[in-house]
């Protein structure tokens, strides 16, 4: 087995030199980071195979790291911390890490647990590589949890032929099409499999199949839709054109050019803008320089199969109805015989965007807490119920008073506790700012104050004392809120944060506890009958291979953000 390039994040100087010198001795290739920032920066740069993470950094908690490596990379990240308590734990495996070990710990613990990743890397690659999806429409788009789906249907399309790797999201996506009429073999296919099985040729076999074409050619495809993952890629520094990743946006562009729809939608993350390929091959056999955008990569392939390309565009959800700042770079092309498209326009401002409170108002569970700020339902949210997406015959579907997926999250009493402590507004760095320097009133906190007097050797009222004055000292305020700071109390009066794929991310206005699956999907613009199958969460190694109902939301694209831009398309067509 090869061994893989390890990155060592540690501030400890004799931690930081018993690593190395273990990892040396075994023959491991390591890279040493002493900051979060700078973890960050080789991450990027190196593209190590295994993390191996301190959450006590100079700069900013390991948490935090975790979380941002998180966003485009799913690296495994073995913890290894003085911190031991059970929280602590549970919050940093939630936020993306896959293992923890905790300080002291013996070299052959260490080596051990390196030796266990290594092997489930190895079990899991093929799955981890493919994990994308890929869907047609009398066109052809990719998705992950059927947010694209849903706006194209929205705007008019039908779906004939979809695809993904994952049996989370091809529950969801199916038992939602289903719902819809589309059903399989008859008037839509759904094939379970990597990108890289695709071709043209199979996917107009499968269409032609579908029982309402039988007897009769085949539409034209109109459009594809799609999103592939860039992670596989480094920003700068190491060069791997064999990492089977990459395989997934040369495949993307493959199967354009096999399909020749006349229509072409790209999305993704705004970090799409300023990523870079090395080694890099297109679908259409051209070599690229090393250091390349993605993006100038993409509209020269394009070209090269015959279609032009609109310059992209960042759009931000909240100004299509979203009730949601959720910035995504948007690419249209044409085939080179057709009309060209236009971008969609604005249907609210920064002023206008709808808010927390007008998404998900009505489903505060707290009756004193909701009878105080619903003050009745708004279009958005009888929309949400009533529906938005119609069925084959072009009927939406009502829930009826059933909502899925808004199970809520068990707190213990001193989460809750410590949730009810943030503003809104307030994220983690700026309420422990809050408590050194202004001081915070924890008398009607029992959990926590019985937390303090156990750390502390002090008793309740001298706690209690001592956080109402300020000047906390750093030591007291992480035993009062531990040192997690990227958990923000969202502020009810605006538009949402992006939503993300971790559940404790954001804490809920109204009440001391984290959204429910249903919550972040309102705040994406799903209908309230959209049911997200599958697991609510997981963790460890498993995220590389399992799409809970967290991530199958946090990854979609917004509905109302998709409707816009595939109306566009139906414009022109």
């Amino acid at each position: 087995m090869n061994k893989p390039l390890i990155l060592v994040v540690e501030d400890d100087p004799s931690i930081r030199n018993l690593i190395p010198n273990t990892l040396k001795t075994n023959e491991y290739r390591y890279v040493v980071a002493p900051s979060g920032s700078t973890a960050i920066m080789e991450t990027t740069s190196h593209n190590p195979e295994i993390i191996l993470l301190d959450l006590g950094l100079p700069d900013m908690d390991g948490v935090q790291v975790i979380q941002t490596v998180r966003s485009w990379s799913n690296t495994p990240i073995i913890v290894i911390s003085a911190r031991s308590e059970d929280n602590d734990k549970i919050h940093a495996l939630d936020a993306g890490a896959d293992d923890y070990l905790t300080k002291p710990f013996s070299v052959e613990e260490l080596l051990a647990r390196l030796r266990v990743t290594q092997r489930r890397l190895a079990l899991m690659t093929t799955e981890m590589v493919t994990s994308s999806s890929v869907f047609v429409n009398g066109k052809l788009k990719v998705d992950y949890a059927g947010g694209m789906s849903e706006g194209l249907i929205q705007a008019g399309f039908h779906i004939l032929f979809s695809s993904d790797i994952n049996s989370d999201v091809q529950r969801t996506y199916m038992n939602r099409h289903e719902q819809l009429g589309l059903h399989q073999g008859v008037n839509t296919y759904f094939h379970r499999g990597d990108i890289r099985e695709l071709n043209g040729d199979m996917i107009r076999e499968s269409i032609q199949n579908l029982e309402i074409f039988r007897g009769q050619d085949i539409p034209e495809i109109d459009a594809i839709f799609g999103g592939p993952p860039c992670q596989g890629f480094s920003r700068a520094g190491r060069r791997n054109p064999n990492d089977p990743r990459n395989m997934l946006f040369r495949e993307y562009v493959r199967v354009i050019s096999e399909v020749r729809p006349k229509y072409v939608v790209l999305e993704n993350v705004t970090g799409f803008t300023d990523t870079r390929f090395y080694g890099f091959v297109g679908a259409t056999g051209h070599q690229y320089e090393d250091g390349e955008l993605v993006p100038d990569i993409l509209r020269n392939e394009l070209n090269l199969i015959g279609y032009h390309t609109l310059e992209p565009r960042i759009l931000n959800a909240a100004h299509y109805g979203v009730p949601q700042r959720r910035n995504r770079i948007i690419v249209m092309a044409y085939r080179n015989d057709m009309v060209a498209p236009t971008y969609p326009e604005a249907t609210h401002t920064d002023e206008t965007a709808l808010t927390i409170t007008d998404a998900i108002s009505d489903l505060i569970r707290d009756a004193n807490v909701r009878n105080q700020v619903h003050i009745g339902d708004n279009e958005f949210q009888i929309r949400s119920r009533e529906g938005r997406t119609p069925d084959i015959n072009g009927n939406t579907i009502n829930s009826n008073g059933i909502i899925h997926n808004n199970e809520v999250s068990t707190h213990q009493q001193i989460i809750s506790e410590r949730f009810a402590l943030f503003r809104e507004g307030e994220d983690g760095a700026a309420l422990k700012n809050r408590v050194m320097s202004e001081g915070i009133d924890i008398a009607n906190s029992p959990a926590l104050i019985a937390n303090c007097v156990e750390k502390m050797g002090i008793d309740a009222e001298a706690v209690v004392e001592l956080f109402r004055e300020g000047n906390v000292s750093k030591e007291n305020t992480d035993i009062l809120l531990t040192k997690k700071n990227i958990r923000t109390r969202l502020d009810r009066t605006r538009p949402s944060a992006t939503v993300m794929t971790i559940a404790d991310d954001y804490i809920s206005p109204f009440e001391p506890r984290t959204f429910t699956v249903r919550e972040l999907a309102r705040m994406q613009s799903f209908d309230d009958s959209f049911e997200f199958l599958g697991k609510r969460t997981t963790g460890g190694l498993r995220r590389r291979v399992e799409v809970p109902q967290y991530s199958q939301v946090g990854n979609a694209v917004p509905p109302l953000l998709a409707k816009a831009v595939a109306t566009e398309i139906m414009r022109v067509l």
